[in-house]
């Protein structure tokens, strides 16, 4: 029925980012490429009896971040930093992206 409080089973019911660049935080409503693939290394011994091959883990690639419909009420900071890195100036931070529920509590990190 309309109005029923909502059970913890449903989805959420719009994704709701938080993302900290450092001391920068943002909140965003898409954030894509949150995904990491690795290669596979196929692999025998030179004295191995099996002529068949192991597949072995190799190098992880990870994809690029994309942040999309930001909200920036009365903040630059984020666009300040962003300022910095078209200017060449590189500057390491650590990137932390949150998921939030509609109350705004992290669900997952």
């Amino acid at each position: 029925m309309a109005g029923d409080v909502q059970d913890n089973v449903w989805p959420l019911p719009k994704f709701y980012f938080q993302v900290n660049i450092g001391d920068t935080n943002g909140s965003f409503q898409e954030v894509s490429g949150l995904d990491v693939e690795a290669q596979v290394i196929e692999y025998r011994h030179g004295n191995s009896p099996e002529f068949s091959t192991i597949k072995m883990p190799g190098i992880k690639k990870f994809s690029n971040v994309t942040l999309k419909k930001g909200v920036f009420k009365d903040d630059t900071s984020f666009w300040d930093w962003f300022n910095k890195i078209q200017m060449n100036t590189i500057e390491r931070l650590t990137v932390t992206i949150s998921l939030l529920d509609e109350t705004g509590a992290p669900v997952q990190t």
